[in-house]
């Protein structure tokens, strides 16, 4: 088995009751790291707090779905929490025009949530993760205006249209490849794996979404290894190199 302390991209662990028993499966498959993101306003609390126990890595964020924030007086608080808060990425931000609620209006919120938070994380040069739900020109289009924070940027759950996929890549960005690469469904995202650089990969299981946790992670990395008719290790590694180097893991992957 591979010595790689490989890092899962995107977690929710603050929801699970039955952590030291999951995180000592995780950690028997070679899975030592996990990033810890919100998925709600009022769990940011928890989110820090389980980071620190568990030596996560805790990001916090606005998510799209909760843009209509921007109209009430905890917003300023919370963008102050982003500024001052020991995190070390801001997530989950971004676009989601299936949640929009009925209305236009939600996404311009969306938009000036997104860009609020993108400018804190340039401030602090952290890196950001992005969700993107139907929004890839969108999205794409913000970022070609909006620089991204040096230390890097994610897509997670990454099932974007070919037609976007260039464009997100002379960004730079990680793609992080999610459960759904499982599916029987997901013949397009397997094609598509073919052209994304190894350098712009990374691996996530959204737990406990899905049914998943951590150590679930090598079934993912298997599933694209085989996508992109390559060596698991070779994955495995490279995809471990990644998020150590744009999480800034001190030690070798």
């Amino acid at each position: 088995m591979t010595a790689t302390r490989a890092v899962d991209g995107l977690t929710h662990l603050h929801r699970v009751s039955h952590q030291p028993e999951m995180l000592l499966r995780s950690k028997a498959l070679e899975v030592h790291h996990w990033v810890i993101a919100p998925d709600h306003l009022d769990d940011w609390p928890d989110v820090l707090a389980n980071a620190k126990r568990t030596s996560g890595i805790g990001v916090l964020g606005i998510h799209p779905w909760f843009a209509s924030i921007i109209h009430t007086e905890r917003y300023p608080t919370l963008l102050q929490q982003l500024e001052d808060s020991e995190i070390r990425g801001i997530g989950e931000i971004g676009l989601d025009n299936l949640h929009i609620q009925g209305s236009a209006h939600h996404f311009k919120n969306q938009r000036r949530v997104l860009t609020d938070q993108l400018s804190i994380a340039r401030t602090r040069n952290i890196p950001v993760i992005f969700h993107c739900v139907r929004a890839y020109p969108e999205l794409l289009q913000i970022l070609k205006h909006e620089k991204l924070p040096p230390a890097g940027a994610v897509v997670h759950g990454w099932n974007g249209p070919n037609a976007f996929l260039d464009g997100f890549l002379s960004l730079g960005m990680q793609l992080s490849i999610g459960p759904q690469i499982l599916n029987a469904s997901a013949g397009p995202l397997r094609r598509q794996l073919l052209q994304i650089p190894i350098e712009n990969l990374l691996l996530e299981t959204g737990s406990p979404g899905h049914g998943k946790e951590p150590a679930d992670l090598r079934e993912i990395g298997i599933a694209v290894a085989k996508a992109k008719n390559l060596d698991f290790e070779e994955v495995w590694g490279h995809c471990a190199q990644n998020a150590h180097r744009i999480w800034a893991i001190s030690g070798s992957p």
